[in-house]
């Protein structure tokens, strides 16, 4: 009796096998190539309630980033500023413009509409609504109660650890880690956007590079981003690591970083 079936399909269990087994190969490295944090994250750059600019406030005013982020040298959080902190200088400074159309008129800044709405305990709206809900110019204004007063300024975050990594800015400030090491120059950001991969293979290349002591500085300089060592690093970067004594979380002590 002649076989039913070709020889070659005796073979079909291996072909199936070694496909099976490749596919897989192929996903894990897929995934661990193009669903990486350096693919993911690096680059996020996204659109803020309000186009606050590091580049001109700190590239050009030279506006110390603990002006703003005022906690980052005593506590596990930067933070970002409060109103009052914008405030101080913007209810003064940049508040209007020149209208286009009548130089003899002033305009809300538009770019600080948003902040300086939020100080305004009354607004004003079209006193008449048209059916097709646009304002009715000739109804005139009103004055009613500003529902966003003083609520913060819903900033929307750029870098984010995952919930079970521990990380305190102010252990690494203190010690000489400048805020370029994992943010980039934001100096140079008009938009800031996410420069670091902040994967766990970032953190631990850092803490096991650190007894070169080229990724810390002099106190005086964490918040100076452009600075760099001079031409004897190697030997400032020692003595200072020496007077430090530094002590980055070891490879197995799971436990300074998850916590």
């Amino acid at each position: 009796m002649s076989n039913i079936f070709p020889k070659w399909v005796d073979r079909m269990r291996e072909v199936l096998a070694v496909a099976t087994i490749g596919g897989f190969l192929t996903v894990v490295f897929v995934v661990n190539t193009y669903f990486s944090d350096e693919n993911l994250s690096v680059g996020y750059t996204p659109t803020q309630p309000i186009p606050f600019s590091h580049e001109l406030h700190v590239g050009q005013l030279n506006l110390d980033c603990r002006y703003c982020h005022t906690n980052v040298e005593r506590s596990q959080h930067a933070t970002v500023p409060a109103m009052s902190v914008c405030m101080g200088c913007h209810q003064k400074i940049k508040t209007d413009i020149t209208d286009p159309d009548d130089k003899q008129k002033k305009l809300v800044n538009p770019k600080l509409a948003a902040l300086l709405t939020k100080y305004q305990a009354e607004i004003e709206v079209p006193a008449k609504i048209n059916p097709d809900n646009s304002p009715d110019k000739n109804s005139g204004t009103v004055k009613v109660a500003n529902p966003d007063y003083l609520k913060p300024v819903p900033w929307v975050r750029v870098h984010k650890l995952a919930d079970y990594v521990y990380f305190n800015h102010a252990v690494h400030v203190k010690q000489g880690v400048s805020c370029v090491e994992c943010h980039g120059r934001v100096d140079q950001m008009a938009e800031v956007g996410q420069q670091k991969s902040l994967s766990m293979k970032f953190c631990l290349d850092c803490h096991r590079d650190s007894t070169n002591g080229f990724n810390t500085r002099p106190a005086d300089k964490v918040t100076d981003l452009a600075w760099t060592w001079p031409n004897d690093a190697a030997k400032a970067a020692h003595i200072l690591e020496s007077q430090k004594k530094l002590n980055p979380p070891k490879d197995k002590d799971c436990s300074s970083c998850h916590r």
